[in-house]
């Protein structure tokens, strides 16, 4: 009686060992899972940044490309500007030289 009472002790204690790892594992894996449905949510929600990112990418493209057509037209209203101001001075020197012959006749 004695063995059979030891080895039933003993085989008590295995299964409440045994136990508190099936209870430990399942904590794991209840802590496992969440984490999971939380990667999930952010897996979600990289995917729409790398979406907002290409259409981000995109814009600045298209405004850049404005940009630059923007300078080009300014540069080309400039060198207009310059040639018409040089035009300028010149007509008001002949507007000098007309007015010093006139003067003089």
């Amino acid at each position: 009686m004695t063995i059979l009472s030891t080895e039933i002790t003993r085989l008590l204690g295995i299964i409440n060992d045994r136990n508190k790892s099936i209870e430990s594992n399942k904590s794991t894996i209840l802590n496992l899972e969440q984490r999971i449905s939380e990667l999930r949510i952010l897996e979600s929600r990289v995917q729409d940044y790398e979406y907002k990112l290409t259409l981000l990418t995109q814009e600045l493209e298209r405004l850049s490309n404005a940009y630059k057509a923007k300078c080009e037209e300014l540069d080309q209203s400039n060198q207009r500007i310059n040639r018409l101001e040089i035009e300028n001075s010149h007509i008001s020197h002949l507007e000098s030289d007309v007015k010093r012959m006139r003067e003089l006749y």
